[in-house]
C-alpha cells in the first residue's frame, strides 16, 4: 500500500489535465461570451485545486508539502465564489447587474490572504 500516495497523484494530476482541456473546449466556442470566460475560471481554479493536491501527495518532506497545499488554496478558496457568480450569471439574476457582486469575492480574498 506505499503506491497509494502516488495512485492519488495520479489520479489528481488527470483530473487536472481534465480541468484544463473543459476550460479551453469552452472558450474556444465563443470566447467572447461573459459566461464562457467564467467557467474558464471556474476550470482554471479546479486546475490549481488538483495540481496542488497531485503535487502535495507525492512530496518526499513535509515543507515540500506545505507548499502545494497552500498553492492548492489558490484553487479551494476562490472556486466557491466563482461558482456563485457562474450560476448567478447562467440563472440571469439581477445581482450581476449591480454593485452587490463584488461582495461575493470578499471571502475568497480573505481566504487568499489568511
Amino acid at each position: 500500500m506505499t503506491h497509494a500516495p502516488f495512485l492519488f497523484s495520479l489520479l489528481f494530476f488527470i483530473v487536472f489535465i481534465i480541468y484544463l482541456f473543459f476550460g479551453i473546449h469552452i472558450i474556444n466556442m465563443n470566447p467572447k461570451s461573459a459566461l464562457n470566460r467564467l467557467f474558464l475560471l471556474l476550470c482554471i481554479s479546479l486546475s490549481f485545486w488538483a495540481f496542488g493536491f497531485a503535487m502535495a501527495n507525492s512530496a518526499p518532506d513535509m515543507d515540500t508539502c506545505l507548499f502545494w497545499r497552500r498553492f492548492s488554496a489558490i484553487g479551494w478558496a476562490t472556486v466557491y465564489s466563482l461558482l456563485l457568480h457562474f450560476l448567478l450569471l447562467l440563472t440571469d439574476n439581477k445581482l450581476v447587474e449591480s454593485n452587490f457582486l463584488f461582495t461575493i469575492y470578499i471571502p475568497a480574498i480573505i481566504s487568499l490572504y489568511a
